[in-house]
């Protein structure tokens, strides 16, 4: 088998995934072409790929505004040039029939994009059967996204969660309790939301990191706003902002947290959670249907609060901090997620779904 593995991102999450599988990968598939750029046709026709597997994120291709997005011109032309080929899509975001573009935390866009959802009906085949209908398989991170893609045209969808990197396995907790945000800034992500629980909590509120910078340019202005909304609130002497992390610091970060939150609005499939997972951190999570999901599958490796919630996150911060004993039980818990969860486990997924889908075309 030739495969070829197209990574269209040169920094971020998904050339992290993609790069930390290739390894593994490798051991089985010798014949495997990395590009960390979109081909040509030409371009990939020349290699004369047997299997051909995208890294998907709309951001990718643009953004989800469909003139701006560039995707399904792009995979025409390059399906025709390798029309013997398999195609596989890795698809970190999923928009499925109830989406919206989300308004709250967006500041003055919020207006903007409240008129844009009169018109996604119109824009939801683009999103759905113009970008997952002509693959001939789709592997997505949880359960709860299937649905969509096979809806889309695509029948065979596979789950396989996200990896869990190798850490630093359970490191002892710090004197003084620290909380740890790790990722980059965006509305998804949530950073506002911790601010504001930290406003919420008072005087005695432990120190918040926030350690990570902006990846995407839509997102500064949103940067900018948790940076006021810090100095707005008096809390400059509570909250740091680190910036970008780069690889090899995180685990310093990780060893200084008491609690790691991931106070998601949205999410398919976080990295910056399975890096938290991956150091057995006792995580604070939002309770958002894909973290659920993720408790699901190894009871007990999350705790949660109400998403959207300051109050409530505030609020479950205090408990865990009270509760030395549920906070180990979280870390071991987090282990054994990772366990289940690794690298090389994901990898043997990956190759078992490329295998099933030769062996379907065959019979």
């Amino acid at each position: 088998m030739r495969l070829v593995w197209i990574v269209p991102e040169s920094r971020g999450g998904i050339r992290s995934y993609a790069e930390a599988l290739l390894p593994a990968l490798r051991e089985r598939i010798s014949d495997l072409h990395f590009l960390d750029r979109l081909p040509t046709a030409e371009e990939l026709a020349a290699l004369r790929p047997d299997l051909v597997h995208l890294q998907h994120e709309f951001g990718l291709f643009g953004s989800k505004l469909p003139w701006s997005y560039r995707f399904p011109k792009w995979f025409a032309s390059a399906r025709r040039a390798t029309s013997n080929a398999k195609w596989v899509a890795t698809a970190h975001t999923v928009i499925d029939a109830n989406w919206r573009y989300p308004t709250r935390g967006r500041g003055w866009k919020a207006i903007p994009l409240a008129a844009l959802n009169i018109l996604t009906p119109v824009f939801r085949s683009t999103w759905m059967e113009k970008t997952w209908g002509g693959f001939d398989g789709v592997i997505v991170h949880s359960a709860l996204q299937s649905g969509a893609i096979s809806a889309s045209g695509c029948k065979r969808v596979v789950v396989i969660p996200h990896y869990v990197p190798e850490g630093g396995g359970t490191i002892p907790e710090p004197a003084a309790p620290t909380i740890l945000l790790f990722g980059y800034f965006s509305p998804e992500k949530g950073q506002d939301i911790a601010i504001h629980a930290w406003s919420e909590y008072g005087p005695s509120a432990p120190k918040l990191i926030l350690a990570g910078g902006v990846r995407r340019d839509e997102d500064r202005s949103y940067h900018a706003m948790c940076v006021a909304a810090i100095d707005r609130l008096g809390l400059k002497d509570r909250i740091e902002i680190t910036g970008f992390v780069p690889e090899e610091r995180l685990a310093v970060y990780f060893a200084r947290a008491t609690i790691v939150l991931a106070p998601f609005r949205e999410t398919s499939g976080s990295g910056s959670l399975a890096t938290a997972i991956g150091h057995h951190s006792a995580i604070l999570a939002s309770d958002h249907p894909l973290n659920r999901e993720i408790d699901r599958r190894v009871p007990g490796s999350l705790a949660f609060f109400t998403t959207e919630s300051p109050a409530s996150l505030a609020d479950e911060v205090r408990n865990l901090l009270d509760d030395s004993v549920r906070r180990t039980k979280l870390r071991e818990a987090a282990g054994q997620y990772a366990a289940a969860h690794s690298i090389s486990e994901t990898a043997r997924r990956h190759f078992e779904f490329y295998r099933e889908l030769f062996e379907k075309s065959i019979d």
